[in-house]
């Protein structure tokens, strides 16, 4: 049933104009929805529209009053609606499973850094999420202070909640496989981060899918096709961290060769053996196993070859965690945090899967328990 109030409609789907699903839809598959609007499901009860929070290539989502079954009082809630069209009604339906299985068995320190998850349904050929409201992103928070870092001490108060999500996500056979500062929000209250979207999540026995993790935060492993594990989400969880404190992503690869040659500049040349072993060497290395130029990179890989300007004064990232908007009056404490910091870093980004940190060492690592 879908229900409007009365003198409340304003159109907040863009584009309006109905053209798919019985009229219910626009162009994009996405539901067509008012301000106002009353969408009820006959389990979970009925969901007032505030306004829009955000869309994407799965759908758009929905800051929600919720009114449950058997209840006096509305709760703040954000709505995921998915797009009708098959493909992302399935995708969304999967994260919906995955998010009832992180809820059920996830461990109760991880669970107070996810979203809570309140169910799902369907409606109109779309899938409806139900999650806990959030407030703004890391990203948007670093937007806002002009791509200013944060302070150190909340630095490692973002790393731990990362980390002990992708560990108790671990422990039940999952990798999130999309970290990054626009899936961490603040909690309402302002007290936590918490991670989200759990869409591409996977389970870690299906490793068949190269092409996951947004690009900036991606593993060495999956851009050459190499064996992977949960230690992909270690990888992202440390070039988050850097960035939450420079305010600037670590490795900003414009497309997957760039993000080879980065590597190289910024951490140093790829074990001869994860080059030999890739199917994909002769896209990034010659013969000698050394680093293409990016002409012959655009060459080998067919795009056009483009400007890069480097935003950091130092290319090795230790020099640009020393100096970093440090005040001459630097206390002992912090210069110790960030030399703790780096050694983190050393770990986390270790091109070697099977030499990179485990999320234990991580959580036990001074930097966090100093």
């Amino acid at each position: 049933m879908h229900e409007v109030e009365q003198g409340q409609r304003s159109l907040i789907t863009s584009p309006g104009q109905p053209a798919t699903n019985d009229g219910y839809d626009n162009e994009n598959y996405d539901l067509i929805v008012y301000r106002g609007d009353i969408i009820r499901d006959s389990r979970l009860g009925s969901f007032r529209i505030l306004d829009r929070l955000g869309n994407g290539t799965f759908g758009q989502v929905y800051d929600a009053m919720w009114l449950a079954p058997q209840s006096r009082n509305e709760i703040n809630v954000a709505i995921k609606i998915s797009k009708s069209y098959q493909v992302f009604f399935d995708s969304s339906t999967q994260e919906a499973r995955i998010l009832e299985y992180i809820a059920t068995n996830i461990n109760d320190d991880a669970i107070g850094y996810t979203a809570t998850y309140y169910g799902s349904f369907e409606y109109r050929n779309h899938r409806c999420i139900v999650l806990e409201r959030l407030g703004f992103n890391l990203f948007s928070v670093l937007e806002q202070r002009n791509y200013r870092g944060l302070p150190i001490l909340l630095v490692k108060k973002v790393l731990r909640s990362i980390l002990t999500v992708i560990k108790g996500a671990k422990d039940i056979g999952l990798i999130h496989s999309d970290i990054k500062p626009e899936n961490m929000c603040i909690s309402a209250d302002n007290q936590k981060i918490k991670i989200i979207d759990f869409g591409a999540s996977r389970q870690l026995d299906d490793m068949r899918n190269f092409y996951i993790e947004s690009r900036y935060y991606r593993a060495p492993e999956l851009i050459l096709h190499l064996p992977y594990d949960y230690k992909i989400d270690i990888w992202s969880a440390g070039c988050v961290a850097f960035e939450t404190f420079v305010g600037f992503p670590l490795i900003p690869g414009q497309n997957e060769a760039h993000m080879i040659h980065l590597f190289n500049e910024c951490l140093g040349p790829l074990p001869p053996e994860m080059i030999n072993n890739s199917e994909r060497k002769h896209l990034y290395f010659d013969s000698s196993g050394n680093v293409l130029s990016m002409s012959e990179m655009s060459e080998a890989n067919g795009f056009e070859p483009f400007t890069f300007n480097d935003y950091f004064t130092f290319r090795v990232f230790h020099d640009t965690i020393r100096n970093y908007r440090r005040q001459p009056r630097c206390g002992s404490q912090e210069y110790i945090d960030r030399e703790n910091f780096i050694d983190l870093l050393d770990h986390m980004l270790v091109y070697e899967p099977a030499t990179r940190y485990t999320v234990e060492e991580c959580l036990e690592h001074p930097f966090l328990n100093v």
